[in-house]
This record gives C-alpha cells, structure tokens and sequence, in this order.
C-alpha cells in the first residue's frame, strides 16, 4: 500500500515541539493527495547550529530530545504507521517525499526545505485539511479515566525551563487559581515542566495535585487534556499537544518582553498570528490570551 514518505533531518530543522507543526503539515499534504498513511523518516545524523536554542543543547541532550520528542510526537497521528531513525543519512530516498524538495540540492534549498513553522499550517487549514490530528490512544484514554475518576476538571500546565526564563509560569498566581478552582469543586490537575521535575522541583513546594507522568508520557498528557473542562497554560512546546488536537486549551503570556521569538512581529511571520487573535484554525474552545499570567487574569478569563 502506498505511503507519504516524511522526512525530518535535524540538519535543516530543530529538535523543539516546532517539529509538530511538521508533523500536522505532513499529515495535511496527506489528506490532499489520498494516501492512506505516512512513513516518518527522522534523520538525526548531525545537527544544525542556527538558533539560539541549537547554540545551547549539548549533543547529549540533542540524541535525547530525538527520543523524547522526535520518537514520540508523531504516535499521536494515527495515520503515521511506520517510524524510522537514522543515525547517518540515507543511502536511498522513498517517494513520495513530504517536504517534495527534500533532501535539499543547494545550501539555500537546506534552509527552507522543512515546514516547521506554524503559518505552513494555517494555509492547509485554508485549503480544506484537518490540521488538528492528535489523539490519545485509548488505553491511555482509560487509564486517564482510572485516575480522573467522574469528577469535572481543570489542568494546569506549567513552564518552569531554564531557557528563556522570562516566559516561566508565574507559580504563586496559578497557585490562587487552582486554589480558587479547588474552591468551586473542580478537581484540578497541575502538569509541572519535566526540567522541574528532574531539578529543581519548584512545583512540589505548592500543595497542588501533581500528574508527573504527563510531563513525561505525551499520549497519557493528551488523553488528560482531551477530556477536561478546560487546560490553562502559558505559551510553550507542550501546548501543541492540546491545540493539534480537540482538546479545549486557554494559553497566557503570548508577548514576553525582551524575548524575540515571543515579540509580536516574530508570531506574525512564524505563526501568521496578528496580536489579540489566535491561530485560524483554533476551534472554538481554544484560544491565545494576550495577557500576562496573573490570578486576575486567567480567572477573568474563566468567567467571561
């Protein structure tokens, strides 16, 4: 049966969850010429040196993000049904390719050849495609259930990195939410930063229901995501496991001063997103709130 061949090489693109807006372009290109399945191919044989993240990663830590988030992201598409690591670049290409121009045949070509950027998305979203493709499995589905129980909830996923701290959580606001959720008689999860977890554990020194697992497991973060009232967040990676799926998803502190990957020009030209807006293909229960994330905020949110 034939497939959509993906690749993603490492040497042209970056090892962040920018790589699911790859994933949900490859998924897309797809959808618009009828194959029944994708064969992923991640070339992870070197890696490129561009960004200020690219700069930072060591090279152990750079093998470790293609497991963690490379490996794993795409188990979340049920259409992809083949994944395949490389260590060295492949001797043959399969076709046909997703992105059609890979791999690159100029060092200009290597600098546009993959769609990581989320505007790439926007536009198969105007031509038709769904672009909201995560789902959880349905084992992680009933052991999400097992731990929820029947009770209405809430999550809270926090960013507590030691890169760009600037656009961390602030923890002592979402601490008055969630008590003031816990107040009304929701259950409320809170999803710590896997970096906190294995550090310096900043989220264990509030009295919050911690689901450590999901910082880790992305399929069990989705299945607690699918199913809840709402998932409050600030901008981050691991959002994109909410809003490429079905799941309801508020994120706060979209501007972050002195941050130009954050700035209100830079989400223009890379998410195509204008201040005060969100993603066009957002559905109706999720949304980008250009606000900071203060109790006042995220709680006049909730009530509006």
């Amino acid at each position: 049966m034939m497939a959509l061949q993906a690749y993603y090489d490492t040497r042209f693109a970056p090892i962040t969850f920018d790589y699911a807006n790859f994933l949900v372009c490859a998924e897309a290109y797809r959808q618009s010429i009828k194959l029944p399945r994708i064969n992923l191919h991640i070339v992870a044989s070197s890696f490129r040196d561009i960004s200020v993240r690219d700069v930072k990663f060591m090279s152990d830590e750079k093998l470790w993000r293609v497991n963690h988030i490379l490996m794993r992201i795409p188990n979340l598409i049920p259409s992809i049904s083949q994944i395949t690591l490389y260590k060295t670049p492949p001797e043959t290409i399969s076709y046909p390719t997703f992105p059609s121009t890979y791999p690159p045949r100029t060092p200009e070509e290597s600098l546009t050849v993959t769609p990581y950027l989320m505007d790439r998305v926007s536009k198969f979203h105007n031509l038709g495609c769904n672009v909201q493709p995560f789902t959880a499995s349905n084992h992680a589905r009933k052991l999400i259930k097992d731990f929820t129980g029947d009770k209405p909830y809430f999550t809270i996923s926090l960013r507590t990195s030691h890169f760009q701290v600037a656009r961390n959580s602030r923890l002592e606001e979402w601490y008055k939410v969630y008590s003031a959720l816990k107040e009304s008689k929701f259950n409320v999860f809170v999803i710590p930063d896997f970096e906190d977890v294995l550090t310096n554990n900043e989220a264990r020194k509030y009295d919050w229901k911690l689901a450590e697992f999901a910082a880790f497991e992305l399929d069990l973060r989705l299945a607690l995501y699918e199913n809840a009232i709402d998932n409050l967040c600030v901008s981050n990676g691991t959002s994109t496991v909410a809003y490429y799926s079905s799941s309801p998803v508020k994120m706060f502190k979209i501007l972050v001063d002195g941050q130009n990957s954050t700035s209100e020009k830079a989400l223009l030209y890379s998410a195509g997103v204008a201040k005060g807006t969100s993603p066009s293909f957002y559905k109706e229960n999720q949304k980008w709130i250009w606000k900071d994330d203060t109790f006042e905020n995220i709680m006049g949110t909730l009530k509006a």
